[in-house]
């Protein structure tokens, strides 16, 4: 078949202009993102902040003008305290017996937390001083002798109730790995099932949860055989040390061991290597707080919050328990994968979604390479006018606006050795 002169030339005319078009509709279309970002999946909420005072020397700490910054500013809701009885602080030196000031400061600390905020939850947990940690009196050479530490306990529960104090959350181990306790579960449920009877005869109020073991780390294994052995109604919380060292595969192990119960990391550590670089610490510390949130905790203890110390530490830390109180982790895909395992050296992106807005958190460890103008995209939603960020870096902490490309993209560049927290306001 052949074709005129004039019907090759219309023919051409209407390509071009179809290519023309074609051009057109690519420039309009979203461009392509490094993130995608997907604020309707959803994961568990982020129920309860604390900040813990058994560190030797944080309850004198804790003024009122400190409480209403982390419970009112930074929205904690939790308050961790020690109970005494090791060879450091011997408070409960015999059956029936508590040394009231080796907890003045400590009830000091917990009026001021009151006052600052009336409905702080107590959170008790037994101080770890290695294998001096129990008063002789309630140990033989099996570890602890759950009737006589369960007369312990109920000892401070009363001298607590006493001053005007009812704990609303017991944790009757600490790091079992290293207290010589051998809080094993059958012990813990003969533990618990004498307190609850002491609590009978002796008028006070039991703890509303309880929470265990407490390991320094994962113990998939201890919470399995509590269930398996019919004493699972013991434990209200399932509770761990996760340490930036990240054993994953025993966290996993214990998400789905714990069954119904919600899930704390009750002493987040920031990391304390001697010397060690400031970005790779919390690269690390970052990390396993992702992993939690990743795996559906819900309650996290900080140890150790420096908050604004004019550190990078204590700012990104203020942040971090700011922006993910009482909300979500939500769906992210960094390039990596969806969900994709948290590998040190990569890029690092995890968002959140609270009352008021979208939170993105995004770690660049590399020494020498940037993101330039890297793209964050919502798959669902709109990115409002202002998007801003902060962006914490070795010469310290600059903040901005994000470059908004349409109305579900925005750019932030990542330098080296930077950690950027954006804010997307809803």
């Amino acid at each position: 078949m052949t074709f005129s002169a004039d019907t090759c030339l219309r023919l051409a005319l209407v390509l071009f202009f179809a290519l023309c078009s074609l051009d057109v509709q690519a420039t309009v279309e979203s461009p392509d993102a490094d993130v995608l970002i997907n604020p309707d999946k959803q994961g568990e909420l982020i129920t309860d902040w604390g900040y813990d005072i058994k560190e030797n020397g944080k309850a004198d700490h804790l003024t009122p003008e400190l409480a209403q910054n982390l419970f009112v500013e930074d929205k904690m809701t939790c308050l961790r305290l020690p109970i005494y009885g090791d060879a450091q602080h011997p408070a409960h030196p015999a059956d029936g017996k508590v040394i009231e000031s080796y907890y003045t400061g400590i009830l000091q600390a917990m009026a001021n937390a009151r006052k600052a905020k009336s409905d702080v939850v107590f959170f008790a947990s037994k101080k770890l001083f290695g294998g001096k940690t129990f008063p002789g009196w309630v140990k033989d050479a099996n570890g602890v002798i759950p009737e006589a530490y369960a007369r312990m306990l109920a000892d401070y529960l009363s001298f607590m109730q006493a001053h005007g104090f009812v704990i609303d959350i017991l944790g009757v181990d600490n790091e079992m790995e290293y207290n010589k306790g051998d809080i094993n579960p059958q012990k813990f449920q003969e533990i618990i099932d004498n307190l609850r009877s002491l609590s009978r005869t002796r008028g006070f109020t039991m703890p509303r949860r309880l929470i265990g073991p407490d390991s320094y780390n994962p113990k998939p294994e201890w919470v399995r055989r509590l269930d398996n052995m019919g004493w699972g109604d013991r434990l209200d919380i399932v509770g761990t040390h996760y340490y930036p060292n990240r054993p994953i595969r025993k966290l996993n192990n214990l998400v789905r061991a714990k069954g119904a119960r919600p899930i704390w990391h009750t002493e987040l550590h920031w990391g304390d290597r001697p010397n060690a670089d400031i970005f790779n610490e919390s690269q690390r510390a970052l990390a396993a707080f992702f992993d939690c949130t990743d795996n559906g905790l819900t309650g996290f203890v900080w140890w150790d919050y420096a908050r604004t110390n004019a550190t990078i530490r204590g700012g990104i830390q203020e942040a971090l328990t700011q922006s993910t109180i009482k909300a979500r982790p939500i769906e992210v895909d960094d390039g990596n994968g969806k969900g994709s395992r948290i590998v040190l050296g990569q890029l690092i992106v995890r968002a959140f979604r609270n009352e008021s807005s979208i939170v993105v958190w995004a770690i660049n460890n590399n020494p020498t390479e940037a993101y330039e103008d890297y793209k964050f995209r919502l798959e669902n939603g709109s990115v409002p006018n202002k998007v801003s960020y902060k962006q914490w870096a070795t010469a310290g902490l600059t903040s901005g606006a994000a470059t908004l490309i349409n109305q579900n993209t925005f750019t932030v560049t990542l330098p080296p050795k930077t950690i950027t927290l954006v804010t997307i306001p809803e």
